[in-house]
């Protein structure tokens, strides 16, 4: 039986005077009351002592699930925790690797465009060279087609005459040769 309740019958039963006698059938049936009442309180005392006992060991396992599950959940996440730096680590390498990468087809691109850059500028200055002789030339043209028209408006163009030809004094024809090819004879024609 309870402690509590055993000191409350105590208690009660000093307190207040017992009129029947201990023998009388009011007495009995008082005492198996008692004592049917003493039984079913232990009962259910047992009954809530067995369920407090099996969730008190329902709490204590839950208790080491959680703390099964929460070490698991620790692990993982230092798990995870390494496996980002060594994803972000890889990331990193990957990245240098090509901007090193980039960087180099950067620089061999620019030295490209420096070269037909200047081959360009080469091109641009020879275009435009040859555009300024050009009209140079076209307006030397026009000046001298105006000259030309201007003086065909002011004098008409006359041949000019031709000097005579000096006659030669004499005219000598060679008639014979030698060997040598040296002139042995020759006769005179005018």
């Amino acid at each position: 039986m309870n402690p509590k309740m055993t000191l409350l019958n105590r208690g009660m039963a000093r307190s207040v005077p017992s009129t029947t006698p201990p023998d009388s059938a009011t007495s009995k049936m008082m005492l198996s009351y008692q004592a049917e009442c003493d039984s079913k309180a232990k009962a259910a005392v047992a009954e809530v002592e067995g369920k407090l006992a099996s969730a008190q060991a329902e709490i204590a396992a839950l208790q080491q699930q959680l703390a099964e599950l929460s070490r698991d959940s620790h692990q993982k996440q230092k798990n995870l925790i390494h496996g980002m730096d060594d994803v972000k680590d890889v990331a990193k390498r990957e990245v240098s690797a090509l901007r090193e990468k980039h960087a180099d087809e950067i620089m061999s691109m620019n030295l490209q465009l420096d070269a037909l850059r200047k081959e360009c500028a080469k091109e641009c200055e020879g275009r435009i060279r040859a555009e300024a002789e050009r009209d140079s030339a076209v307006n030397t043209c026009k000046q001298m087609e105006q000259m030309v028209a201007k003086l065909q408006a002011t004098k008409p163009v006359a041949p000019t005459p031709q000097p005579p030809k000096p006659k030669p004094l004499l005219e000598f024809k060679v008639t014979a040769r030698d060997e040598n090819g040296r002139i042995v004879s020759f006769k005179q024609i005018s």
